[in-house]
């Protein structure tokens, strides 16, 4: 509850080996705690902090939170601007980049996924 009233932002591992290993494969991803932090409304941000021990890229990650915890393409959104919000920057550059990322966002969820 502390976390939601102060909006931490958690940098988040899809691929974490932890669950990969402690967590039958058939359902590490329905138990993973992501799914839960996801519920939550908890601020998360995916990423990995070390792609070699995790097996992940970025790309990747953000990709796993598609495939394996049914974000849509808004809830990409919000952990695209949950990252601005844990960046460590001054708020006007956090505001430039916000602005500038949704944009190139919306121009390539047009491209990718165009409306009727």
């Amino acid at each position: 509850q502390r976390c939601l009233e102060r909006q931490i932002v958690f940098t988040i591992v899809p691929a974490n080996s932890y669950y990969l290993r402690t967590l039958a494969p058939e359902r590490w991803a329905l138990d993973h705690p992501i799914r839960r932090m996801l519920a939550m409304d908890l601020k998360v941000h995916p990423n990995s902090d070390d792609p070699t021990l995790h097996n992940i890229s970025p790309t990747q990650a953000w990709s796993m939170m598609v495939e394996q915890f049914g974000c849509s393409i808004e809830d990409l959104r919000g952990l695209m601007h949950n990252g601005l919000d844990g960046a460590w920057v001054d708020a006007a550059l956090r505001e430039r980049w916000r602005v500038d990322w949704s944009a190139r966002f919306d121009a390539l969820v047009e491209q990718h996924f165009p409306t009727p």
